[in-house]
């Protein structure tokens, strides 16, 4: 039975003065969007929200050894059957601009069901971990057994921007249970590769929809990553390996890559992250001859599997500071700490900080309270660029402090008089 969803935060100091990052170890096994997609009517209805979700290509045929795929379309894409998951984090992970997170690592979990073509018809479903070329499934000539099961970012048109959750979505967020399709228009997301690419009918070509012309020539995609399964001491499975109803397939997405590190950074910043998965498994089920990934989809309100074992995201991130415009201290950014910007501590002082760090924050902890003035006083006569470390003369501060002062008791004086 899943467990729910666990956090643990943590704060790590910098060496930048007393600003600091907050670490984040988030853990999701309950994603609010857990959805399989298929484009042809069948009884779980188009994009519909179920217990399993299945991975495989267009329907084929062999013929003379080699599979023949039909090119796909917006409507009836070659990645015929896939599984959309997507969680909301902006309850655990703070919205900054994506250049502030720090992606330490990140595992997306699946668990295998079985296949829908059962174990009686003698058949099994072998294990690849490596990327196949599109070229060589298409002609037949892919060394290795079977095929991986890829990861891909999500991308959306027909006005779709991002994902949806709770009960009233915004009109331009997609939500559980909306469909992928809508009428005669093409999907209305779809996977994108670490090229930020239409995959979906990368395998023979056809409609894109990232290319200007909406069309694409056969291509070899870049999956975020690619599913792995381990045995029970941590070995990767060989290549052929028979695969077994409960075994997990572990994606680490390559954070190495600007292009797949850009894209989590910048889910996170709209709250939210979410991947398809997707294979080139042919489906030729109709005569029982293929197996094919079936992946449990059980952490909903629906399907007849609610203790199976749904997909997990487990993400550890650091929040970097806010980069300053000034020395630590300069309230009103005008490059040197001093009275003035005492002035802002005081007018702000018990208000919040959105986001934190900002005006009078000076330890970026969400609020202008009594520590930002310390970090006024240490800071003080700095100007920008200037050592975060540096301490003004004691001469200096005092004689900052004295002139408030008089300033302060000038200002009771007037205050006096003019209530007389």
């Amino acid at each position: 039975m899943a467990c729910g969803r666990i956090a643990l935060m943590a704060a790590a100091c910098l060496s930048a003065g007393n600003v600091q990052a907050q670490t984040i170890s988030y853990f999701n096994d309950l994603p609010e969007i857990q959805m399989w997609s298929y484009p042809i009517a069948s009884a779980n209805g188009p994009g519909s929200a179920r217990d399993r979700g299945a991975t495989f290509s267009a329907y084929s045929e062999t013929q003379n050894g080699a599979p023949t795929f039909f090119q796909g379309t917006g409507t009836e894409p070659t990645r015929r059957g896939s599984v959309l998951v997507a969680a909301n984090t902006s309850t655990m992970v703070p919205l900054v601009d994506a250049s502030r997170y720090q992606i330490n690592s990140l595992k997306i979990k699946v668990t295998l069901l079985g296949s829908l073509i059962l174990p009686e018809f003698g058949l099994t479903l072998a294990y690849d971990g490596t990327l196949d070329e599109s070229s060589s499934v298409v002609g037949g000539t892919d060394s290795d057994v079977g095929h991986p099961v890829e990861m891909y970012g999500v991308g959306f048109q027909n006005g779709l921007t991002t994902f949806g959750f709770g009960a009233n979505p915004p009109a331009n967020a997609f939500a559980l249970r909306q469909q992928r399709w809508v009428g005669s228009a093409p999907y209305s997301y779809y996977a994108i590769d670490a090229s930020g690419r239409d995959a979906e009918n990368s395998l023979v070509g056809g409609y894109s929809a990232t290319e200007p012309s909406h069309t694409t020539a056969q291509f070899t995609p870049t999956p975020m990553a690619v599913g792995k399964v381990y045995d029970g001491g941590g070995i990767e499975l060989a290549p052929g390996s028979m695969l077994a109803p409960g075994q997990v397939f572990e994606f680490a997405p390559n954070l190495n890559n600007p292009s797949v590190l850009a894209y989590v950074q910048q889910s996170l910043a709209q709250g939210n992250l979410g991947f398809s998965f997707s294979s080139l498994f042919e489906p030729d089920g109709q005569n029982g001859t293929v197996a094919y990934p079936d992946f449990y989809l059980d952490d909903l309100d629906v399907g007849p599997n609610p203790s199976g074992a749904g997909p997990t995201i487990a993400l550890d991130v650091t929040i970097l500071p806010d980069e300053p415009t000034g020395p630590a201290g300069d309230y009103n950014t005008d490059g040197v700490v001093d009275g003035a910007d005492l002035l802002v501590w005081q007018r702000t002082l018990g208000t919040a900080a959105t986001p934190a760090g900002s005006g009078a924050d000076g330890n970026g902890n969400g609020s202008v309270d009594a520590a930002d003035l310390a970090v006024w006083r240490d800071h003080f006569g700095q100007t920008s660029p200037a050592p975060i470390a540096s301490i003004p003369e004691p001469s200096s501060l005092a004689l900052a402090l004295f002139s408030m002062a008089a300033l302060l008791r000038r200002r009771t004086s007037l205050c006096s008089a003019a209530s007389r």
